[in-house]
């Protein structure tokens, strides 16, 4: 798994996406605050400086460079994200529905009418297609996942049980890599996402099981429901 994840390190560079590089120093940046031992990630850093500076071809590092941060690709996100907000701004409650970006829509809501792409974001395409609710919906869904991971970790260490916290903290930085690269890719609705919306969830009652000490025959009992703020005794609050 470890050779698997620096080998994801250079695909990412040659994707030639500049929201999946963002993505990477996203979860690299919250890697080198989290690690206690620093120093492992150096290599990491190296690796990627390496491939970076001297392994990618010149239209890679144009394709990166800030020179070229307003090119045709940039300026067709700008005028998508214009067309999102008006859209969301002319239908607040609803959106425009999903597929959303069509050159019907386009034509009236979007600054360049003729360029039409899709939202570039997953932010932007939430708002375009479902409104200002929608997306108030899909950002509660990201923070309701940020508190349960946090909650799940404070009890795990309070137990001291890193096996869970470490699970939590890997789900915490797969959500960051997500939300970071989202920023600038339409992949609002991937299903990589969700299931790890389904994992966390699994993970808060697997864990919450064990903490109150139910049996491995409860957990395979499908009739079984464990509330997940049992273990959240007073005495457990840190």
């Amino acid at each position: 798994m470890g050779l698997l994840f620096l080998a994801t390190i250079p695909a990412i560079l040659f994707t030639y996406s500049r929201g999946a590089l963002v993505g990477l120093v996203a979860v690299l940046l919250c890697m080198m605050l989290q690690a206690k031992q620093k120093l492992i990630l150096l290599p990491v850093a190296v690796l990627v400086f390496v491939f970076a500076a001297f392994l990618t071809p010149q239209s890679w590092r144009d394709r990166m460079s800030t020179q070229n941060a307003l090119d045709a690709s940039a300026r067709s996100r700008l005028n998508a994200w214009s067309f999102s907000w008006a859209l969301a701004k002319d239908n607040p409650l609803m959106g425009g529905g999903f597929d959303a970006f069509t050159p019907a829509l386009f034509a009236r809501y979007a600054p360049t009418a003729k360029d039409v792409h899709g939202p570039h974001s997953i932010y932007f395409g939430v708002l375009a297609e479902h409104g200002f609710i929608g997306l108030f919906l899909y950002l509660a869904l990201i923070a309701s996942c940020f508190a349960a991971l946090h909650r799940t970790m404070q009890i795990a260490r309070f137990r001291v049980d890193e096996r869970s916290a470490s699970y939590a903290n890997m789900f915490r930085f797969s959500l960051v890599g997500f939300l970071a690269s989202g920023a600038f890719l339409g992949r609002a609705y991937f299903d990589l996402f969700f299931a790890i919306v389904a994992c966390i969830t699994i993970l808060r009652q697997i864990s919450a099981a064990e903490w109150t000490g139910a049996s491995h025959q409860d957990l395979q009992d499908p009739t079984t429901v464990i509330d997940a703020d049992q273990f959240a005794s007073k005495d457990a609050v840190l």
